[in-house]
């Protein structure tokens, strides 16, 4: 009998902190139309701002009061998704907004906030290779992937 999907854990450091506030302030301005979404939203069911939040509200908490974020297999498809996003806004023309959004709000300069963009995609790449190879064959994680590879079509 095959084991059951679980979904991932994510181990409390400061790396992962920092990876868990960015993702969701990026999320943020995502939904609230301050920058574009860089895939078309609409395609993905639980891609909408009350699942955006429910899952905000649950990591940020778990960050804040757990030593790791426990995320069901449908959370943790929701989060490939954000983080899936946020990676495309780092590399899109949302990239020049963040940047200035980051100067204006935390006071950092250009550099820092290439180290931020850089750090965050790595971890993120990471990250995703971990789901990827863990719901690799999970039809609609499947589905999920096909989209995203298609973003730009």
């Amino acid at each position: 009998m095959p084991n059951k999907l679980t979904g991932i854990t994510i181990e409390k450091n400061k790396v992962s902190q920092a990876f868990t506030l960015i993702s969701f302030m990026v999320g943020e301005l995502i939904f609230d139309g301050t920058i574009e979404a860089p895939v078309e939203v609409s395609r993905y069911p639980n891609l909408d701002n009350a699942h955006f939040q429910d899952l905000r509200i649950k990591m940020m908490n778990d960050i804040a009061t757990k030593e790791e974020i426990s995320l069901t297999v449908e959370d943790s498809l929701l989060l490939y998704l954000i983080v899936d996003m946020v990676c495309k806004c780092f590399v899109s023309d949302a990239n020049i907004i963040l940047r200035e959004k980051a100067q204006e709000n935390m006071e950092i300069d250009a550099e820092e906030y290439k180290q931020v963009s850089l750090s965050y995609i790595h971890y993120a790449q990471s990250l995703l290779q971990e789901m990827n190879e863990k719901f690799d064959g999970n039809p609609t994680f499947d589905d999920v992937h096909e989209k995203l590879s298609h973003w730009r079509e």
